[in-house]
């Protein structure tokens, strides 16, 4: 993008074509000479006195008009600015042009012409010949000519010479213009720097809260009021001694020490704090800084003192409290902490360190990844306080992990509170942190206990089931899903008697109805699908003893009772071998090794009894592992001649394995040497196996027992111990053999509950408590430990049905319960903290929202639901809306919700609301979850910047308007004294005497816009009074009623009583006045002008009714019409100067700048509201007058009086505004001594002030101007009233001039009559 040109000086920018037309049209019938300003387009700016043979000939042809415009261009090329060029135009008439130019650039003229002299005669002819050359009419053409002025050339000359003068006043002002306005920037600045500055130091010195002095040589010379507030001493008493004297005795060698090393290096500094003693004998801390100036033209130190004493105590205070606050949080076991934005440490308890390897001074400052042994673990940490810190609000996490110096990681529950601070912003942030490692290990364990639990189930054979009353299934092993022919999962919440056969299912029904009433394990046994399942029915007991559940457990017990029914059937079989020798026999001859078995053998050792019959062909039949030991076994009891009886393995040609018991016998010879061996073979297949199965049954048990994750224990009668398991022993610290047969009671149950358990106990097997099938109690270890068991109860009978003793499983839920407190606790403080954090996000004064992934809004607090209801129409989720958000006033929320590592703000609005937005993401398990969007109204602030910026575009003016009203007040000056002193003089003709008039007038009138400008730019001078509004506001109404059209009526509402204010009646008036037209324009067709008046008190700032006012009493003035309302763009550049919509010559789009002005010099406010069709309503408060100011005006009731020869140093630095005051104040009766500044005037007071009555001075003057001379004369004590005479805005109210002695003021240009009464009231002797 290039910079685009400066844009080329014009005359618009330069003249108010307007005003100078008025003027000229004044001054053309005053001298008859016409001008006419032209630029170097040929538009025309200014014309008065245009002759016909130009307008209706020469212009009206275009052929001739060339030639115009080459005379009102061209010619004057190459003239020098106040000079100016006569020459004949090519249509044979005179013309004369000055050029105007400005900062080197021609950029107009001013031209007279078409004229003849006095001394010529036209030449009639060649007129003749161009009329039939154009076409012109010969007669009224020549009649034309004759009408053309003849001027003599002397008066040429002087027209001229002073429309030179005019041009170059022009191209002066207008060089001057744009100086100013390519200065205005850094003018401003300047100034305003200035302004503050002079402020600043006024405020700092005389108001300021803080010992402010100077010292020169060790003493005082100027002391502050603050100073003697502080010390207690007067300026006077300061002053008179060595300020070292005030000093603390004790602290006097190092502040004289300090200060003599100030004087020696010359540098000042910072010193202290240090003691210095009141008048009243109190010490107060102080402390110093210095800083090197001049005073009375010598090197001095301008010094701070400020008073530390209580900073000083509240430091102290403060470090107890931190100290205290060290101890506290270094008592706690968990980890507390205090981050900054930065990550960086403000402070951190000892238990933090400690698990960082560190000290706590070695937290303050640094940050987590400086001590943690992992870059991961430093980020999250950092991650999760970012957002703290971001969202302002509270988070919990509720596990995280955390390795330690010693490289061991812990896990933690972690709180993070945002710290808000005092002014509203978030910097900081309180983390405190509990370690859960154990109670995560317990639950840990507690889990894995469940699941060996849980696989012990599943391992056991049997099918358990645990369920409600009605049969729905609650948990279930694999083998009871099983059976079912369901799936674990599905079991529970299924009715489980659905899924048996229904008399399986009734009879199960049956049982548990009894243990329910009964509280008693009910056993039974059934067949069901063809097998025989033996069911046991436990009932289960809820926390008030009422039974809620039962447990079934059902095992198959087909096979077990088909064994039984073997064995039963082997016996009889062996009974009946027995008896009738079936049982397979067989017998060896050694000698002859031969073998002869029975059928029974055969049939037992599967072999056909047609073949032969050998030991080897036996041995085929023995299992290949027990073959080496039969032989062995046969072989040593052959040898021995011992008998024999073992047991061995067959297999069967099928494979069958069978179980085989052999028995034999030796017979001996006569010489005991064995003759035979004599045997009997069993088939005991059954039998092994039955034993088998017991054994495997009782190993079962046992290790189910051993393994089962609960304490099972059995007492005797005499509560001795019978049987304790591995988990028993470990849980109470014992090994088996140590309890086995030991007093349960006293051994294992606490002191306190001792004797009441064991007499429960006895109870029980005396039945006169039915049994307790549930209960926890605590019991009590080796080592003294108490730990809480949940125990089951089952009564153990003998044969006879008597109670002998009872079996109870119990379960260590110790940790448990701790871990159900510590969660019960822990869900507590989080309710808390979800308490406290809605409670922080209702208070927080900008919108929060929480959105989901899909833009739904999850929560939003009463801020936030304010401004959807604004920006979004939103409904809340329910009956009428589905709670997804869409857009924020007219922005879609796509472009809302963007992910940034920067805060990111957007700008939405619905026209009235106007709103900053930001959004967060939200990460949940590293993927993104949703958003947080933060709404900040900023309607107030964009209003407060448009009117900032409208106040800077006022400004702007004001200082253009400021810039040139001196120069032209003084040229209107000039033009008003001479014409007054001519309508004075008498001998003007009443024709002459009239346009002398009119040309006052006009001059008043440019005055006057002048006037208006400085008004809207707020730098003309306030003659401010106490006012009371009542009077003056009824009297503009009266005025109103009879200067506005019949058809718009005029009413005032009020209250009687004072509305007093301190302001300017002439500025009041003229801001009603001007609100008035602007009304009676509004209202073509006729309407109602409402006028009010009100008190208002403003007790507190944050309830004015308008932004930036302050507490207070105020009068609220509202002018109100019935008109046609304005456009938002009329709005919007309401008060901006020369902005209008009328049509043009109907304003000058300077009234309501004006207004806007002199509101603020008044130190008011201005609204305004309106509506189309409806009118508008200005809205004004002035500030109520506390006390009176005093009257300075210069109207003192009196005609205009005449001097007595009076002397009057007249001080001006504009020459001709020197010589016409001069003139005038010698036609009132003055004698007039003159000095062209401030400067040279008091050089003639310094030799012959006693000839001077009275001084009259110029506000503004290059050396010197009549402010300090003022001042100078006050200060020099000499008893001259002053009068000031200024074309320049002055920067303060005119009360500020009292104080200078300054007598009256007067604005440019001044009327005679006003001079002569200021003059007259200065030269009054005083009431005194």
């Amino acid at each position: 993008m290039t910079e685009s040109a400066p844009r080329p000086v014009s005359l618009a920018d330069l003249i108010d074509a307007e005003a100078v037309q008025t003027l000229m049209d004044h001054f053309y019938r005053l001298t008859g000479v016409p001008i006419s300003i032209i630029d170097l387009q040929g538009n025309v700016f200014v014309g008065t006195g245009w002759q016909d043979v130009c307008t209706q000939f020469h212009r009206a042809h275009p052929e001739a008009l060339k030639h115009c415009l080459e005379s009102d261009i061209e010619l004057s090329a190459g003239v020098a600015p106040g000079a100016f060029r006569l020459y004949r135009c090519r249509n044979n008439m005179w013309d004369m042009a000055t050029p105007i130019v400005v900062d080197g650039e021609h950029v107009g003229n001013i031209f007279l012409g078409q004229f003849f002299f006095e001394d010529e005669t036209p030449d009639y002819d060649l007129f003749r010949e161009q009329a039939r050359r154009y076409g012109f009419d010969e007669e009224a053409y020549l009649a034309a000519l004759d009408r053309a002025p003849r001027w003599s050339r002397e008066r040429v000359d002087a027209a001229m010479t002073f429309y030179a003068g005019l041009g170059q006043l022009i191209s002066s002002l207008g060089y001057s213009r744009l100086e100013l306005a390519r200065a205005l920037t850094e003018k401003d600045r300047l100034l305003q720097q200035l302004g503050e500055s002079e402020e600043r130091y006024r405020a700092l010195v005389e108001n300021a809260g803080q010992a402010i002095f100077v010292t020169r040589d060790k003493r005082l010379h100027f002391v502050n009021p603050a100073t003697e507030r502080l010390t207690g001493y007067s300026a006077e008493e300061l002053t008179s001694r060595p300020f070292i004297g005030f000093v603390h005795p004790d602290d006097q060698p190092l502040v004289l020490e300090e200060y003599d090393r100030w004087v020696t290096d010359g540098e000042l500094g910072e010193m202290g704090p240090f003691r210095v003693v009141c008048r009243s004998g109190e010490i107060r801390w102080v402390e110093l800084v210095s800083a090197p100036v001049r005073w009375e033209g010598r090197p001095a130190a301008l010094s701070l003192l400020s008073d530390v004493t209580e900073r000083l105590r509240a430091e102290r205070a403060l470090q107890r409290e931190r100290d205290f606050l060290r101890l506290v949080i270094d008592l706690l076991p968990g980890f507390v902490c205090v981050k900054r934005r930065d990550g960086r440490y403000v402070i951190g308890n000892a238990a933090l360190a400690r698990a960082y390897g560190a000290t706590v001074e070695d937290l303050e400052g640094k940050r987590d990844a400086d001590f943690s042994p992992t870059p991961e673990q430093a980020a999250g940490y950092r991650r999760d306080d970012l957002e703290v810190i971001a969202e302002r609000s509270a988070r919990v996490i509720p596990e995280e992990t955390m390795q330690f110096a010693d490289g061991t990681t812990h896990w933690l529950t972690t709180v993070k509170v945002p710290l808000i601070g005092p002014d509203g912003a978030c910097e900081q942030l309180l983390a405190v942190a509990t370690d859960i490692t154990e109670r995560k290990a317990a639950e840990d364990a507690l889990r894995g206990s469940e699941a060996v639990a849980r696989s012990l189930l599943d391992a056991t054979p049997d099918a358990a089931v645990l369920m409600d009353l009605d049969g729905t299934g609650a948990a279930a092993n694999q083998e009871a899903a099983r059976r079912l022919g369901v799936r674990v999962e599905d079991m529970a919440g299924t009715c489980l008697y659905a899924l048996m056969p229904p008399e399986a299912a009734d009879r199960r029904r049956r049982a548990v109805e009894e243990a329910a009433r009964s509280g008693a394990v009910v056993r039974f046994e059934d067949e069901v699908n063809g097998r025989i399942v033996d069911t046991s029915v436990h009932p289960i007991a809820d926390v008030d003893g009422r039974v809620a559940r039962v447990a079934v457990f059902s095992r198959d017990v087909s096979e077990e009772r088909q064994a039984q029914a073997a064995l039963r059937a082997s016996e009889a079989l062996l009974r009946r071998t027995e008896s009738i020798a079936h049982v397979g026999s067989w017998e060896l001859d050694v000698a002859t090794d031969q073998l002869s078995w029975s059928e029974e053998t055969f049939r037992i050792l599967g072999l056909s009894p047609e073949e032969p019959i050998t030991f080897d062909r036996f041995l085929t039949r023995v299992h290949p592992d027990d073959r080496d030991r039969v032989r062995e076994g046969i072989d040593a009891a052959i040898a021995q001649g011992a008998d024999s009886a073992f047991t061995y393995r067959v297999v069967l040609p099928g494979g069958e394995v069978r179980h085989v018991a052999a028995v034999s016998q030796t017979s001996l010879d006569e010489r005991g040497r064995t003759q035979r061996r004599l045997g009997s073979v069993q088939d005991i297949t059954e039998r092994v196996r039955a034993e088998e199965a017991l054994r495997a049954a009782r190993d079962r048990a046992r290790r189910v027992l051993e393994v089962a994750a609960v304490m099972i224990v059995g007492l005797d009668s005499e509560g001795r111990v019978m049987l304790i398991n591995r988990q028993g022993c470990e849980i109470l610290g014992y090994d088996g053999l140590e309890l086995q047969g030991k007093d349960w009671f006293d051994v294992c149950v606490p002191a306190r509950q001792r004797d009441s358990v064991r007499r429960d106990f006895q109870r029980l097997l005396r039945g006169e408590i039915e049994g307790i099938g549930y209960y926890e109690n605590p019991v009590a270890t080796r080592t003294g430990e108490e730990r809480l068991i949940a125990f089951r109860n089952a009564l153990l009978t003998g044969p006879d049905g008597r109670v002998i003793g009872t079996i109870a499983s119990g379960e260590d839920i110790t940790e448990r319960r701790r871990a159900e407190q510590e969660r019960e606790r822990f869900m507590q403080q989080i309710e808390e903290q979800r308490q406290q954090l809605a409670q922080v996000m209702d208070s927080v004064p900008d919108g929060v929202i929480l959105l989901d992934r899909d833009g739904r809004v999850i929560l939003a607090n009463p801020t936030a639901r304010q401004h959807l209801a604004r920006l979004a129409a939103w409904d809340p989720p329910g009956a009428s809306g589905s709670g997804v958000l869409t857009h924020l006033g007219g922005r879609p929320l796509a472009e809302i919700l963007v992910s940034s590592e920067e805060d990111r703000w957007l700008e939405v609005s619905d026209g009235d609301l106007t709103c900053e937005v930001s959004a967060r993401q939200v990460q949940g398990n590293g993927e993104l979850s949703g958003w947080v969007v933060v709404c900040r109204d900023v309607t107030q602030e964009r209003d407060i910047q448009r009117r900032v910026q409208q106040q800077e575009r006022l400004a702007a003016v004001g200082q253009l308007a400021a810039g040139i009203a001196h120069d032209f007040n003084n040229i209107m000056a000039v033009i008003v004294l001479y014409a007054e002193m001519m309508a004075r003089s008498g001998e003007l003709p009443e024709r002459e005497r009239e346009r002398v008039a009119t040309i006052t007038e006009e001059a008043h009138h440019a005055a006057r816009l002048i006037q208006q400008m400085l008004d809207f730019g707020r730098r003309a001078m306030l003659e401010r009074r106490r006012l009371d509004l009542l009077p003056l506001v009824r009297e503009q109404a009266q005025l109103l009623e009879r200067a506005l059209p019949e058809n718009i009526r005029v009413r005032l509402a009020c209250d009687e009583g004072e509305y007093l204010v301190n302001a300017d009646p002439t500025r009041i008036q003229q801001m009603l006045m001007n609100l008035a037209v602007n009304a009676r324009d509004a209202m073509p067709d006729g309407g109602e002008l409402r006028i009010e008046l009100a008190r208002v008190d403003v007790t507190h700032r944050r309830e004015a009714p308008l932004p930036d006012m302050d507490a207070g009493r105020w009068i609220r003035l509202t002018v109100a019409d019935t008109g046609t309302g304005m456009s938002d763009l009329a709005m919007a550049h309401l008060f901006e100067p020369f902005f209008t919509t009328k049509a043009p010559g109907e304003g000058s789009g300077l009234g309501l700048a004006q207004v806007h002005g002199i509101v603020g010099q008044h130190a008011g406010h201005i609204h305004v509201t309106t509506q189309r069709g409806a009118g508008a309503t200005f809205t004004i408060y002035l500030p109520a007058s506390e006390a009176a100011l005093p009257d300075a005006s210069c109207d003192g009731g009196l005609d205009a009086p005449r001097g007595h020869g009076e002397r009057v140093l007249l001080v001006e630095d504009n020459d001709a505004v020197r010589r016409a005051l001069a003139a005038s104040l010698q036609m009132v009766g003055y004698r007039v001594v003159e000095a062209s500044d401030g400067a040279q005037a008091l050089a003639m007071l310094e030799e012959r002030r006693d000839e001077v009555d009275v001084i009259l001075s110029d506000a503004v003057m290059p050396e010197m101007g009549g402010v300090a001379l003022a001042r100078t004369v006050r200060d020099r004590g000499w008893a001259i009233p002053v009068i000031i005479v200024s074309g320049h805005p002055q920067g303060s109210d005119l009360s500020d001039l009292e104080g200078l002695g300054v007598a009256s003021w007067l604005t440019k240009p001044p009327e005679i009559d006003a001079l002569a009464q200021a003059l007259c009231l200065a030269l009054r002797p005083s009431a005194d």
